[in-house]
């Protein structure tokens, strides 16, 4: 078979990514579309807009043919550990030809240029060097570009996209992948998924901006609830406990400690731990990674396992042709992996947790949901 892989958040799932499925498909005349989306947590630190469900759901609904599920330790983690960990499951399936993802740039060859400037020895020395006098990494990584590679298109380090674009092609190098990576430029006519989500916040209605089979016919999670747990979580940690969670350096530990005790909720805290050094993003990522207790070591965990949300008829052959070339287990029934040990237990600990904590946010407040839920067939 021949199979696209996308990685993705849907978050919540709308027009630009229907688009983006129908495009590369056609383009690449791909027997398959296999989505690897992100759960319960996203990679800018926070809460999914609709459980994970739902979404694949939706994704099936509009183009993909089977959803799997994006480990919780990757999913909340830098663009590097996000992308790496993706890149690094996908690879491992054995049966992908092909990534597609989105960038501002829409340029493959451009970013391909790129990849061994930007991580390359020289250039992380010059990044260093920008973070000394204070500033972020993001800062850092542009003020060297614009410094000493003023050849490097300073967008391809400032665009969102064509920052984790770059990440992408990074992985698939560094693994010496055969899948082909193969990137679409980003349309401005549709609407995000961050000004989809304000506009949810707004009460205003979104429906001319989601296709109509992904129509969400379930609520967005309670924030005031998320900013409960929050509060909770970071007023029973200590320096020690927090010192060991992913990204979480220089210090930093104490910063949190020290706002926690004066703030109520993730926006109060992550505004008054964040500074110039240290971005919104990377405090957010922090907040989360905190409340499921992800360490530094949890987020370098190599990929255990594959987890399958959601399918069509398409996704079953999908599923039988990883049986025969997968190196980790597709785990398509949660009570089956409970005997597992080490890594995989740890990492597997980890989701069904974001799972229990989800729907603390949610109508259905249960816990188990994961062994309640069976992968969704659509039909």
């Amino acid at each position: 078979m021949n199979i696209m892989a996308v990685i993705c958040e849907y978050n919540p799932f709308h027009n630009g990514h229907a688009y983006q499925l129908k495009t590369h498909r056609a383009l690449l005349r791909a027997d398959g579309v296999v989505c690897l989306m992100s759960g319960s947590f996203v990679q800018r630190g926070a809460p999914a807009v609709f459980d994970k469900w739902t979404r694949a759901k939706a994704a099936i609904m509009c183009g993909a043919d089977l959803v799997l599920e994006l480990p919780v330790v990757y999913s909340a983690q830098s663009a590097m550990r996000f992308a790496a960990g993706a890149v690094t499951l996908l690879n491992e399936l054995g049966c992908v030809n092909y990534l597609s993802f989105g960038s501002e740039c829409g340029n493959l060859q451009l970013l391909q240029n790129a990849e061994p400037v930007v991580f390359s020895d020289e250039f992380a020395r010059l990044v260093c060097a920008e973070m000394k006098k204070g500033t972020s990494y993001p800062a850092a990584r542009l003020s060297a570009a614009k410094n000493y590679f003023p050849t490097l298109s300073c967008d391809l380090l400032s665009s969102p996209n064509n920052i984790l674009a770059l990440e992408y092609v990074h992985a698939l190098a560094r693994l010496k992948s055969a899948i082909q990576p193969i990137t679409l430029k980003r349309n401005d006519s549709f609407a995000s998924a961050s000004q989809i989500r304000e506009m949810m916040d707004q009460g205003r209605d979104i429906s001319e901006f989601v296709p109509n089979k992904a129509a969400f016919h379930t609520t967005p999670y309670d924030k005031s609830v998320f900013d409960q747990l929050v509060s909770y979580q970071f007023r029973r940690e200590t320096p020690e406990s927090l010192k060991t969670i992913a990204d979480v350096s220089e210090g930093l530990e104490h910063r949190f400690i020290k706002v926690a005790k004066t703030s109520f909720g993730a926006e109060e805290l992550a505004t008054q731990v964040k500074t110039k050094r240290y971005t919104r993003t990377r405090i957010d990522r922090i907040i989360v990674n905190t409340l499921l207790g992800i360490t530094g070591a949890d987020a370098e965990l190599p990929p255990q396992y594959a987890r399958v949300l959601a399918f069509n008829k398409c996704g079953t052959q999908i599923l039988k042709e990883m049986g025969r070339t997968s190196a980790i287990p597709i785990i398509t029934k949660t009570a089956d992996a409970v005997s597992a040990k080490d890594d995989f237990w740890r990492m597997f600990q980890k989701d069904l947790l974001a799972t229990d904590i989800y729907a603390l946010m949610t109508d259905n407040k249960q816990a188990g949901q994961d062994f309640k839920t069976s992968p969704i067939y659509v039909k």
